[in-house]
């Protein structure tokens, strides 16, 4: 299995998302909805990491570390 690790910017990347959906747009479930389905598919990497088209998995080689 791989381990995916997210990086602190993009965590503040989702925070910011979230908040313009949440307050600016004023869409509570909304907002939910797009974290947890970002959240998802983060999480479905790291048991098909080599799922998609050739120029993603060139770019997820990078994101993705093996576990031991």
């Amino acid at each position: 299995m791989y381990r995916v690790r997210r990086t602190r910017q993009s965590n503040i990347d989702l925070y910011r998302q979230y908040n313009y959906i949440f307050f600016d747009l004023a869409n509570p479930i909304a907002a939910n909805n797009f974290i947890n389905r970002i959240l998802k598919s983060i999480s479905k990497l790291e048991y098909l990491p080599y799922r998609g088209k050739k120029f993603q998995i060139q770019i997820l080689d990078i994101f993705i570390s093996k576990t031991i």
